[in-house]
């Protein structure tokens, strides 16, 4: 298990206190380089569907990062506790470890938390962004939010992850169960 810790280098993505899509070019090829087309892929999905707007429903929840200090820096904060140790603890609870990264970034409002795949592997992204929107920032909150996407994992990994079922409605729900 990886913890990579983007956080020194979030401001970068910044004009002042302003959100600066080039400059978070820079900052996101920076630490997790080739990830850029997931981040907009996703985005512009979204926007697409006509159901978002970028001034109204994304840049403030960006700005909102530089802005807040205060709740910037909990959140950092709950994050280094909650993956101090967190394999160890892991392998002590379930006997099993997972061959994982663990990415704390400034995203486009992709998620508080997500699991994909990167450069061939699994990570678990935690945005900042939504992270704070949320105010998901104490360390109860982040152990819950990493604890949540780790299920993912381990239910990907070790559980019965595809399944086929005979209505739409169990379908529907097993999609909600396994959707990272």
């Amino acid at each position: 298990m990886n913890i990579i810790d983007t956080y020194p280098a979030i401001l970068t993505a910044y004009d002042g206190m302003t959100f600066s899509f080039e400059r978070w070019k820079k900052y996101i090829d920076s630490v997790l380089p080739d990830v850029f087309p997931i981040l907009v892929s996703d985005v512009q999905k979204s926007l697409e569907t006509g159901t978002a707007s970028w001034n109204k429903d994304y840049l403030p929840v960006l700005n909102n990062v530089a802005c807040n200090h205060e709740l910037r820096e909990n959140a950092h904060l709950s994050f280094c506790k909650a993956t101090d140790e967190l394999e160890h603890t892991l392998y002590v609870q379930f006997g099993k470890t997972l061959d994982i990264d663990i990415i704390f970034y400034l995203g486009l409002c992709n998620g508080a938390g997500w699991v994909t795949e990167y450069h061939g592997n699994t990570v678990i992204l935690l945005g900042i962004e939504k992270i704070m929107e949320l105010n998901w920032c104490s360390l109860d909150d982040m152990y819950g939010l990493i604890y949540h996407e780790l299920g993912h994992v381990y239910h990907k990994k070790y559980g019965i992850f595809n399944r086929v079922f005979d209505t739409d409605t169990d379908s529907f729900l097993w999609q909600l169960f396994q959707r990272a």
